[in-house]
């Protein structure tokens, strides 16, 4: 009986607080709660719900109209929806206006596209994707000012959107504004501090904008040659130094500077005939050079000559102290911003100067003179000692050895030490700079630039040689002392030089060679004349199953090569920008860098899985390449995720979509990971046949072939690797079967 009362008086008390929330009255604390509905509520959210299915229909044309109705209607009942609803009204609206444009710019009616657009522009005006889309549209229409504009707003919302400064400078320039190209070229250096492939192309688009005879040409000539050596790009350096010449003719410092390339080039007597047209005896770097070259030209006399010059300038220099060293310096012309690089500018003439004259002297049988100048490069510069000073070094320790000089011991003793160092050094070469000299860029414009991603740049190049079209990648240089980045640079050169051996296969883009350095890394591989299946899909390219089924073909074909036995290669990074078609219908694989190769042992496999984070492209990658929520680790992967990652393709070329579809691609990757085995979760995949049903009519499927592709789709699409096809071969064998059932 007690516990009756009890729920009677709780009763009571809930009553009366209820009662409190629905009467609102005057000054009291309670919240005010609003239970009774107003009389067009219904109505207007049967709309929005109206709306939404036509939405998620694909009918955007319904969809925009109601959603446009019911915009207005909320303004009549602004009190009485939230502040998300009408957040959530204006994102339909933006969505059915960009699917609206998207559909016109793939029929390209531009002019029908830009107005939906800057209506989405009005409702979300900072939003930079729309904005970009808006550019693009301007620039196919020739709205060059509008383009500007919008480019402006961009990068005030996104300084560090470097193609922005691209194209903003480039429409500058075509609009006769080249003060303000320079301008936004110098901007986006400063806002890209301490990235040199930025500050290397703004140097050269600042060289390029810049007129002939204007003051600052020459300035921004030398700053372009110079960030190229440091890029150790020196056949390019090379041009633009020559370039330099022929608008500043008397320009010593040039000349100078264009020598000391064309000497690592070995282009002796080029750098002859020109240090000897100029005055340099106040360039101690033009001496060495110049002395260089007599030395291999066997004019002893007049090598000596200038390198015992360098050597009493640096007796003369010795007690200064190092500001009175600095200046003097400078005054004999020797480069560098700073103390240190003028210093190591100095030394990097001065010890091969002392091996020089030292070997002259020992050639002439002066080897006390010549012991003299080789103990003080061992003393002071021995990390300038090279194979050919030490070569000096031996035959001076054979001399000794003729007249039964116990200092033969010494010099041997220290020519075998030197030796192991240099053979460490070989080990360990620098082919960076050795690729330069086998590839070159096409042109000496930055429109060579084919495509640029976080981590790498890739352009169109020329392999000397065999006068063959190259495609060149570079890594940029602050990832190439990353460790993990350059690994997946690494893992690119391992699997595409795996790939195109013994033979390249015809569905894999072939790697030609590579270079690398500490801190450089670059690449050739074949160039592909074409588009991506990213861009074919943009822009409608692709009307009919003969298409599709030549594009899957060809893909399973190219990973039934990375997947062999021998090979055992995992993409990982499938997606329709990493596919290539060439001009006549060939399709290319390509952007290995993230690939993985199976054939490890199981160990040292389930390490390398387990300890790194995701890796792909979300909207295309298996359930097994996201972290497990539970413990963050990665489970295994095999090449099952590649199969996968097709399936995504597939669909998203029968449907135009994705299996997935949200503006955050971390949503998406949950999406897939999170799906449910039993088919119930709201995250269910549905079929190609159903999602668009109008595009599989436009490309002429019949029920049967419908039928088949569903079933094979979902197939590659099962969360479960041991529910999906075991091999892209058997999922090529059964897309076979669309095209048998053509009528």
């Amino acid at each position: 009986m007690t516990e009756i009362f009890t729920l009677m008086a709780l009763g009571a008390a809930f009553g009366w607080i209820f009662a409190k929330v629905i009467e609102d009255p005057p000054g009291q604390n309670w919240p005010v709660i609003k239970v009774e509905e107003f009389p067009e509520e219904k109505r207007i959210r049967r709309k929005i719900q109206e709306a939404e299915n036509n939405l998620n229909k694909g009918k955007y044309f319904e969809g925009l109209n109601l959603f446009r109705e019911l915009r207005q209607e909320l303004k009549d009942y602004k009190d009485k929806f939230s502040t998300a609803e009408k957040i959530g009204i204006d994102s339909s609206i933006k969505l059915c206006l960009e699917q609206l444009s998207e559909s016109l710019i793939k029929q390209k009616v531009y002019t029908q596209a830009l107005p939906l657009l800057k209506e989405a522009c009005t409702l979300f005006p900072e939003d930079i994707n729309l904005l970009k889309k808006m550019v693009r549209l301007n620039l196919a229409l020739e709205q060059k000012e509008e383009a500007i504009i919008n480019l402006e707003k961009i990068l005030t919302l996104d300084p560090l959107f470097l193609d922005g400064y691209r194209r903003l400078g480039k429409l500058y320039m075509e609009t006769n504004q080249r003060e303000k190209a320079i301008k936004i070229f110098q901007e986006s250096m400063s806002n890209f501090p301490g990235e040199p492939r930025v500050r290397l192309e703004m140097l050269e688009r600042i060289t390029l904008s810049t007129p002939e005879g204007h003051s600052t040409k020459l300035t921004a000539l030398k700053a372009w040659a110079e960030e190229l050596l440091k890029d150790k790009n020196l056949s390019k350096a090379e041009e633009v130094l020559q370039e330099s010449l022929k608008i500043f003719p008397e320009n010593n410092l040039l000349t100078v500077e264009l020598s000391k390339i064309q000497y690592k080039l070995g282009k002796m007597d080029t750098v002859r005939e020109q240090l000897e047209k100029i005055n340099y005896q106040n360039n101690l770097e033009a001496k060495f050079y110049l002395a260089s070259t007599y030395l291999l030209k066997n004019e002893p006399d007049r090598a000596l000559k200038l390198f015992n010059q360098i050597i009493k300038f640096e007796r003369e220099i010795s007690e200064l102290t190092q500001q009175e060293k600095i200046k003097r310096l400078q005054s004999v012309e020797i480069p560098g911003e700073n103390d240190a690089e003028i210093t190591g500018a100095y030394h990097s003439i001065l010890f091969p100067a002392l091996g020089g004259a030292g070997e002259i002297y020992r050639k002439r049988g002066m080897i006390e003179e010549a012991e003299k100048l080789f103990t003080e490069l061992l003393q002071k510069g021995s990390t300038f000692i090279d194979e050919k000073i030490l070569n000096y070094f031996s035959d001076l320790s054979k001399d000794f050895a003729k007249i039964q000089d116990e200092r033969e011991h010494y010099w041997k003793k220290q020519t075998s030490n030197i030796e192991i160092i240099i053979n460490k050094k070989k080990e360990q070469k620098d082919s960076y700079e050795d690729f330069w000299l086998k590839f070159k860029p096409v042109e000496p414009t930055p429109s060579d630039i084919i495509g640029e991603g976080g981590m790498a740049v890739v352009y169109r190049g020329i392999e000397v040689k065999t006068g063959r079209k190259v495609a060149i990648k570079k890594m940029h240089r602050q990832f190439c002392l990353d460790p993990k980045a350059r690994s997946f640079f690494h893992n690119e050169v391992s699997a595409l030089e795996s790939l195109s051996r013994p033979q390249p296969h015809p569905n894999i883009v072939e790697f030609i060679s590579h270079g690398i350095s500490e801190d450089r890394f670059v690449f050739a591989m074949e160039l592909v004349e074409g588009k991506s299946l990213r861009d074919k899909l943009i822009e409608g390219e692709i009307k009919s199953l003969k298409e599709i089924y030549s594009i899957v073909c060809q893909i399973c074909t190219g990973l039934e090569r990375a997947h062999e036995d021998e090979k055992k290669i995992v993409h990982r990074d499938l997606k329709p920008e990493n596919i290539l078609i060439r001009n006549d219908g060939i399709v290319k694989l390509t952007d290995f860098g993230i690939c993985r190769v199976s054939s490890l042992t199981t160990s040292t496999r389930q390490h390398y899985q387990r300890t790194r984070s995701f890796v792909g492209t979300s909207y295309y990658s298996a359930p097994e390449q996201y972290p497990d929520p539970f413990d963050g680790r990665m489970p295994p992967i095999d090449h099952r995720a590649d199969i996968y990652s097709l399936g995504c393709i597939i669909y998203e070329l029968l449907t135009t979509q994705t299996p997935f579809v949200h503006d955050d691609p971390g949503i998406v990757g949950l999406m897939h990971q999170r799906r449910s085995l039993s088919g119930s979760s709201p995250q269910n995949i549905i079929p190609p046949g159903i999602r668009n049903p109008l595009l599989m009519e436009k490309l002429g499927l019949n029920n049967e072939q419908k039928a088949i592709l569903d079933k094979i789709v979902m197939k590659c699409l099962q969360k479960l690797p041991l529910a999906r096809y075991q091999s892209v071969k058997e999922l090529r064998e059964e897309f076979v079967k669309v095209k048998s059932e053509e009528k």
